[in-house]
């Protein structure tokens, strides 16, 4: 396929090929200027950085500053990819099961709603919601939690979705015929064969809600500040090398786990692939 296009493209490629250079270029330019600064062994945030030291990376994970909100990043992006891959594969499966016709796109499209409505206006709407929750519920990381298991489960959603459409729908029924109910089908025979799909919905969540700065502005308690909060707070007081340390980490943490996330769900299309 590549060689065809190569082919009747012919030079006619070169303008495409140097356009999505330069696109690369453009997003890498950022990770170009941070990653360096937080080697600079100066007490200044400047590139080309002075010397090369990890000195910043030392103080960031000495100071609690930052160490604390790391925690509860971690901790309320686990709790909402959670409850979005449990929601998400749900729904998936049950709309693997309905007939609606042509209703069915739209069904599907208000299950991906959440992804196109600005942050800002969704974190209005749900702070203005969760004011009448009790305060001893409103002033805990619940709404935090439940508003990011929101804009992340159309993600679940659609990869879970996408890796069940490769699954052969006869087998279902063959298990049906034998006498297993559907809980039995869904459990011994769907489940296992999309788990990697679902694993990679959970991590591509979790990597969204770890790096979400809007809502955790809105509904965040005060005394429990995410690693979002504390970099724009930081930025906005002085800017330091430290924060090209934490950007770094941060970064580097999202490639991972996105890259994590990538590798499986390709894995997953894979088998599906020859199992149908």
């Amino acid at each position: 396929m590549r060689s065809e296009l190569r082919a009747g493209l012919g030079f006619g490629r070169l303008p495409f090929l140097a356009i999505g250079a330069l696109l690369v270029i453009f997003l890498l330019l950022p990770l170009l200027v941070i990653v360096p600064t937080s080697w600079t062994s100066g007490m200044l945030l400047e590139f080309p950085p002075r010397g090369f030291s990890l000195q910043w990376y030392d103080r960031m994970l000495a100071d609690p500053t930052w160490t604390d909100p790391l925690k509860v990043s971690l901790k309320i992006s686990f709790f909402a990819a959670l409850l979005a891959t449990t929601v998400g594969t749900a729904a998936a499966l049950g709309m693997r099961r309905l007939t609606l016709g042509r209703g069915g796109a739209l069904v599907r499209s208000l299950f991906i709603l959440p992804m196109a409505i600005p942050y800002v206006s969704y974190a209005l709407g749900m702070y203005n919601v969760f004011l009448d929750l009790p305060a001893g519920l409103s002033e805990t990381i619940v709404p935090l939690i439940l508003a990011q298991s929101l804009i992340t489960f159309p993600l679940v959603y659609i990869v879970v979705s996408g890796a069940l459409s490769g699954v052969d729908p006869r087998l279902a029924s063959a298990a049906s015929t034998l006498g297993a109910r559907w809980p039995t089908v869904v459990w011994r025979i769907e489940l296992p064969l999309v788990r990697p799909a679902i694993l990679a919905g959970g991590l591509f969540a979790f990597a969204t809600c770890f790096d979400e700065a809007v809502l955790a502005i809105f509904l965040a308690p005060i005394d429990q500040v995410t690693i979002a909060q504390q970099l724009y707070r930081s930025a906005n007081e002085a800017i330091a090398p430290t924060l090209s340390a934490v950007s770094t980490s941060i970064t580097l943490l999202a490639i991972v786990v996105l890259g994590l996330a990538t590798l499986i769900g390709r894995r997953a299309g894979t088998r599906n692939g020859g199992t149908a």
